[in-house]
């Protein structure tokens, strides 16, 4: 099971790859300016979404959805994280057992 969880969190994480790379298409694609701004300056992707919405909605909202399904997976599923979320176990508990 974990390993079908680690696979679909690297997919989750190639899809937001591909998204970003579709988005900076669509930005040179619009102007060379807006290519290279969104390239260079990191803020200047939001910008170009929230400017031109119309030809940016599809890869935003695809690199959006992949984050937040890798994120949901890495959060929720890693071995390391749900040890440290359990409460310590007191010498009396220990006792008891």
């Amino acid at each position: 099971m974990d390993m079908v969880l680690g696979y679909v969190g690297y997919f989750s994480l190639l899809f937001a790859v591909i998204a970003g790379i579709w988005l900076l298409v669509v930005a040179f694609r619009t102007s060379i300016w807006w290519g290279l701004a969104c390239l260079v300056i990191p803020i200047a992707g939001l910008v170009f979404v929230c400017v031109h919405w119309d030809k940016a909605w599809k890869p935003f909202l695809c690199s959006v959805s992949a984050l937040i399904v890798g994120g949901v997976i890495g959060v929720a599923f890693s071995p390391r994280l749900g040890h440290q979320l359990q409460p310590p176990v007191s010498s009396t508990q220990q006792k008891l057992k």
